[in-house]
């Protein structure tokens, strides 16, 4: 039993030691951004299964609620990456303890057709980036089914919104595609670690 767990433990130790000179290599490819004097690193590139990803979102969007507290139409006041809901936000920016607003969000890397959670009391996605097309059809897990709608930015709008359209429900669930949100708010572009200052991604 004892040369098992040995085993183990080498077999750990190599592993940890290759995962670490992976990550160096990645982290050399990361794609940055800064705000008020804080470097903000991308979720990306891809490479670490769905949950690493959505961590650098949960990340990054932690460090723009602290550096623009006003970016965001609502407040968080919990957060549980472990199961479940990402985030736990008021639907307002104001928040009173004793008539509070709940709704859920939720962190993604990129928005994909399916869901993997259910849409109910879902208010806000928040994710690096998407590809899907206006009038996509998303399913939840319970095979709610949603439309995407895009608007792009234009007079009304000073950004592109996303949308999850209900079908025969009430609340639509909003939808902050990260990558193109700070662009268009805060004309932010992440650029290469080596790159001139007018090279973006």
């Amino acid at each position: 039993m004892a040369a098992v767990r040995e085993e183990e433990r080498y077999k750990n130790a190599q592993q940890e030691a290759k995962d670490f000179s992976g990550r160096k290599k990645r982290a050399l490819k990361k794609h940055i951004a800064e705000l008020k004097g804080v470097e903000l690193l991308s979720p990306g590139p891809p490479g670490r299964g769905e949950r690493g990803q959505e961590l650098g979102v949960h990340c990054l969007f932690s460090q723009l609620l602290a550096l623009e507290p006003s970016l965001f139409p609502f407040r968080v006041v919990d957060y549980d990456t472990h199961k479940g809901y990402d985030c736990l936000p008021t639907r307002t920016t104001a928040f009173d303890l004793n008539n509070p607003s709940f709704a859920f969000a939720e962190f993604k890397y990129m928005l994909e057709p399916t869901f993997n959670h259910s849409f109910d009391n879902l208010a806000y996605v928040i994710c690096w980036d998407c590809d899907l097309n206006h009038g996509t059809e998303i399913n939840d897990l319970a095979s709610e089914r949603r439309i995407l709608e895009i608007y792009p930015r234009d007079d009304l709008r000073d950004h592109t919104t996303y949308y999850l359209r209900a079908i025969g429900k009430p609340h639509n669930i909003e939808v902050y595609v990260l990558k193109n949100y700070l662009r268009e708010k805060l004309n932010i572009e992440f650029k290469p670690r080596t790159s001139s200052p007018n090279q973006s991604i």
